[in-house]
C-alpha cells in the first residue's frame, strides 16, 4: 500500500532513531552502484539487515499511533511506507520473495 502523493505532509524528523532510518534509507543507491562494479553482492544482504535493525530501532523508539501531534504521526507514517518499500526493493534485488502482510 502506498500513500498518495498528494496526502502527503510536511516531513519532521524528531529522534534520532527518525534521522537514523532515513540515513539508511538514503544509502541503497550508493550501495547498488558499488555492488555493480565491485560484484560483492553479499553487501546487499547486509544491507537489508541493516535496514531492518533500523526500522526496528525506530519502531521500538518512536511511537507512531499514540502521539497526539498529527503532522508528527503523519512523517512517522510516511517513514514507516518508505522503509516498507525499500526493504521490499531491497528483497526484490536480493531475489527474496517478501509477504504483504506479516
Amino acid at each position: 500500500m502506498e500513500v498518495p502523493a498528494k496526502q502527503l505532509a510536511p516531513f519532521a524528523v524528531a529522534l534520532p532513531a527518525e534521522f537514523t532510518l532515513l540515513k539508511k534509507m538514503h544509502e541503497l543507491p550508493e550501495v547498488v552502484a558499488d555492488i555493480a562494479t565491485s560484484y560483492e553482492v553479499h553487501r546487499l544482504a547486509y544491507y537489508a539487515q541493516e535496514l531492518a535493525k533500523a526500522v526496528h530501532h525506530f519502531y521500538k523508539e518512536a511511537p507512531i499511533l499514540s502521539i497526539s501531534d498529527q503532522a508528527l504521526m503523519q512523517s512517522r507514517i510516511q517513514l514507516v511506507f518508505a522503509a516498507r518499500n525499500i526493504l521490499g526493493q531491497t528483497l526484490d534485488l536480493l531475489g527474496i520473495g517478501k509477504r504483504d502482510v506479516m
